[in-house]
């Protein structure tokens, strides 16, 4: 049916290397066609390869990244554009006084008094827990840390400068254009393949012009 190879090392930029898988895949189609091996689908390239790679495409590509409009590579442009994003809502704001902890092991503490909002969404949901206390939400367009660890049902927010009275109901940004996959991808340690493919069936799916 097929004959396929994966490019191990497209997104990071290694070209002598990737030319290199390329030229023994050919070879390797060209044995397969003197066996009288035809398969109709030729195939090697993922997101990374197809968008840097014009040669390497052959009858088909393999693009996964590239269709949420996520670059493969945390720090190369490439001109798209995220179409994923997700979101909650504010579901609870109260005032802490200085020096009060909170979340699990209360790994945060208020240097002043400060005033947070509770989420309703967690690891649980999909949300890494290795974001406590370095993730950051968008919340009135202005960004919102992390505080705490980052529970299963849970997280809090600190909201005490964003200019707009927070309330519950109010809407957050999770995940979104102004705050993609990579830069949660970096704050939590990990690829934003991860951070795309965490979100669980509990997160609610909606889908626009499709």
């Amino acid at each position: 049916e097929g004959i396929a190879t994966h490019f191990c090392d497209a997104d990071i930029g290694e070209d002598d290397f990737t030319a290199e898988q390329a030229s023994r895949f050919d070879r390797a189609i060209a044995e397969a066609l003197s066996l009288g091996i035809e398969a109709p689908w030729v195939h090697a390239s993922n997101s990374a390869a197809a968008l840097r790679y014009m040669d390497y495409r052959y009858g088909m590509v393999r693009v996964g990244l590239a269709l949420y409009g996520v670059s493969p590579g945390p720090h190369r442009e490439m001109g798209l554009k995220p179409v994923m994003s997700v979101t909650t809502e504010v579901l609870h704001v109260k005032t802490v006084p200085k020096g009060w902890g909170v979340s699990y092991g209360r790994t945060w503490r208020a240097e002043e008094e400060a005033r947070l909002a509770t989420l309703p969404v967690g690891y649980a949901d999909g949300y890494p827990r290795s974001l406590s206390n370095v993730g950051e939400v968008l919340i009135h367009g202005e960004r919102c840390a992390v505080r705490g660890a980052v529970c299963m049902d849970l997280l809090l927010v600190d909201v005490t400068h964003v200019q707009k009275a927070v309330k519950p109901g109010d809407e957050v940004i999770l995940l979104g254009e102004e705050l993609g996959a990579w830069e949660l991808a970096e704050r939590a340690e990990t690829i934003a393949y991860d951070i795309l493919c965490s979100f669980s069936e509990r997160v609610p799916r909606r889908f626009y012009g499709v």
